[in-house]
């Protein structure tokens, strides 16, 4: 077999943590059809020949990172206990979830739709006056050549905006399992959603909360401490008191999966009612391009992720009594830190213009240094993760 043919975008250590038998099998669930198949063999499973392409640097520089991040939570798992904000374990667990985030095979097929979208928005004027019809611009398709290998590229720029996120550990406490996805990484934003007109849930978003499971006992929960109480004040484990938060939680993972779900216990009735309960909520497409107008007859194309319109209540997860008044709709959400954006937003402008290199870290890192001197380095980056 040619060297790393078979590329992962879920890993398989992770998957592994949902087998029934040690790691070599695990349960699915077909997302559209509601159809349950039992023992599948989980190394085949999220998988794509040369996904990320056949240069292998992508590839090849995953794998020291998946095997710091399987040691830390593995570590987790083993321990029931979840490294403090702010600590090396942090930063390791935040960075792997970043990656899983931008690495599957739904977000580079989303940002490939918007892309297609946006360019058939802007230049389907154009188009039309040489003569192509409407139906031949619909049905046109604009992807980029290395989408993937893009994306995971593109995902480390994402890192610093996990960094001021409260970490916990959910606990299913007896009550039932929790389930994954070939798409595991769930963004929300219950505080605004149905207040503010597009996406809500962008990672810098004031609000946004991340739900990530870990194996069907455990589950990693990144949220704004600023808006919301997850669990008791100074714990970070949290034990689940009903079984109605297991599910709302469960049917997250669903409504946001692209093909799969995974489980661990042989019975999926009980997983297949309760999604059925929701599907109607799922957004097969869920990227949106808009064309906005401003001043002097211009306008701008916005795009976002239609939000997935399910805000169920939960008894572990609570908006903070002094936010609980806020219910107005509000023009745009505001960012959680505002300094971190604004610095994304000159290193986005200087890179376009190429003053810059590719890679936000090291344009925070040059920041500190040119700021505060090189023996502050270490300083600020810490002052950046605890806030």
């Amino acid at each position: 077999m040619a060297e790393n043919k078979k590329q992962h975008f879920v890993p398989r250590f992770y998957l592994e943590n949902f087998s029934f038998d040690g790691g070599t099998h695990t349960n699915l669930i077909r997302v559209v059809e509601l159809k349950s198949i039992p023992g599948i063999p989980v190394a085949g499973q999220n998988q794509g020949d040369y996904f990320y392409g056949h240069e292998l640097t992508v590839e090849k520089a995953l794998g020291p990172i998946e095997g710091e991040s399987a040691a830390v939570i593995r570590e987790i798992i083993t321990r029931a206990k979840i490294a403090p904000h702010g600590t090396p374990e942090d930063a390791i667990l935040k960075a792997f979830v970043c990656f899983q985030w931008t690495r599957t095979q739904a977000f580079s097929e989303n940002l490939d739709s918007a892309f297609s979208e946006t360019l058939k928005l802007a230049y389907r004027g154009q188009w039309q006056r040489a003569g192509i019809s409407n139906e031949a611009i619909d049905n046109l398709e604009i992807g980029r050549t290395e989408g993937p290998r893009e994306s995971v590229i593109t995902g480390t720029d994402f890192i610093p905006f996990f960094w001021d996120l409260e970490p916990k550990l959910v606990f299913a406490n007896g009550l039932g399992e929790f389930v994954t996805s070939d798409d595991p990484v769930v963004f929300l934003n219950p505080f605004y959603l149905d207040r503010a007109v597009g996406g809500v849930a962008g990672l810098s978003l004031k609000g946004v909360i991340i739900l990530f499971p870990i194996s069907p006992e455990y589950l990693v929960i990144l949220y704004d401490r600023e808006v919301y109480r997850v669990g008791a004040a100074g714990q970070s484990f949290v034990p689940l008191g009903s079984l109605t938060d297991l599910v709302a939680v469960n049917n997250h993972q669903y409504l946001h999966a692209a093909k799969n779900l995974y489980h661990r216990s042989a019975a999926a009735d009980g997983h297949i009612a309760e999604f059925g309960r929701v599907k109607k909520l799922r957004i097969e497409e869920r990227q949106v391009v808009k064309e906005i107008p401003i001043d002097d007859g211009k306008s701008i194309l916005h795009t976002y992720e239609a939000p997935i319109r399910y805000k169920p209540p939960t008894s572990f997860m609570k908006v903070l009594k002094s936010h609980r008044g806020e219910i107005e709709p509000v023009e745009r959400i505001p960012d959680r830190d505002p300094a971190m954006s604004q610095h994304f937003q000159a290193y986005s402008e200087a890179f376009l213009k190429g003053r810059v290199r590719k890679g936000f870290l090291g344009y925070l890192a040059q920041i500190a240094v040119s700021s505060y001197g090189v023996k502050a380095l270490d300083e600020w980056v810490k002052k950046r993760w605890t806030g």
